[in-house]
This record gives structure tokens, C-alpha cells and sequence, in this order.
């Protein structure tokens, strides 16, 4: 069973599985589709790898506020990356359903093409701008309402 589910990981090298989960769950074909409190196995390492590049890169760089974890190619690929040492992972370090700033971890972010996480960002960005606008305009129209009450009012009072 361990060969065949290390095979069908894609660079994994051990996974750690508890006993309750039987070698039939873990067969081939439906490993990606074993859940606990809706969060499937492979959401569950993405997470975990995500979280200790960001607190390494964090331990290393405390004032470098630039990481971004949905960049693929900021995370580490070699036989140390946490992926690869997923057989010595203890489970309460999965957290799981912890939310990050932009997406939830529990997102399949394999699905998402980077063309799609480009378009969500400039979305983002889009509306963070109208909403900045707005509130701009907002507050010029009221100074621009109190001025006139203002010159009404002196004016009202010399004459």
C-alpha cells in the first residue's frame, strides 16, 4: 500500500496516515478524496507547507513584508521541503481550516491557473480602488457642503 500511495503523490516522499484510516481508503485512485472536517488530504499538506515556508522566510526576514504564498515558485522544491518530510508531520500542526489573509487555505489552489489568481488580484485591486474613490468623493462633497454653510452663515450674520 505505502508504495502505491507514494507513487500516486506527486513529489512526496512519506506521508503520514493514521491507523484509523484503512488501506482501502487509501487506494490509488481516492486518496484526493479523503476528507476530515471537509479539509481533503492534499489541502491539508499544501497548507502545512505554506505555513512553515512562511514561518521560516518570517524567522529569517521579520521586516521583508513581500512574501506571497500563492507564488509557486517562492516556495522550495528540493528533498528538504517540507512536502518531502510529510511522514514526520505531527497532525496538530496541520491546523486545519486556518484562514490566510487573501484565501483560505482549504482552497484546492492546484485547480486555480495563475492566469485566474492574476485576474482575482486585479479584481481585487479594482474594487479596492472604486471603494477609495468613493469615499474621496464622499468626503469632498461634505467639506464642500460645509463651506457653503460656513460662508452662509457669515455672510447671513454681516448683513
Amino acid at each position: 500500500m505505502g508504495n502505491d500511495l507514494r507513487t500516486s503523490l506527486e513529489n512526496v516522499t512519506a506521508v503520514f496516515a493514521p491507523s484509523c484510516i484503512s488501506h482501502m481508503v487509501l487506494s490509488k485512485k481516492d486518496w484526493r478524496h479523503v476528507k476530515i472536517n471537509k479539509v481533503s488530504l492534499p489541502q491539508a499538506l499544501r497548507c502545512w507547507e505554506l505555513q512553515a515556508h512562511e514561518h521560516n522566510h518570517h524567522h529569517h526576514h521579520p521586516h521583508h513584508h513581500l512574501y506571497d504564498p500563492l507564488e509557486s515558485d517562492s516556495l522550495p522544491h528540493d528533498a528538504t521541503s517540507p512536502s518531502s518530510m510529510a511522514g514526520d508531520m505531527p497532525t496538530a500542526s496541520l491546523r486545519i481550516g486556518r484562514k490566510k489573509s487573501d484565501y483560505n487555505c482549504t482552497e484546492n489552489r492546484d485547480d486555480m491557473d495563475s492566469s485566474e489568481l492574476v485576474q482575482d488580484k486585479e479584481e481585487k485591486r479594482k474594487l479596492r480602488r472604486k471603494e477609495r474613490k468613493r469615499r474621496r468623493q464622499n468626503k469632498n462633497k461634505k467639506r464642500k457642503k460645509n463651506s457653503r454653510k460656513e460662508y452662509l452663515r457669515v455672510r447671513h450674520r454681516w448683513t
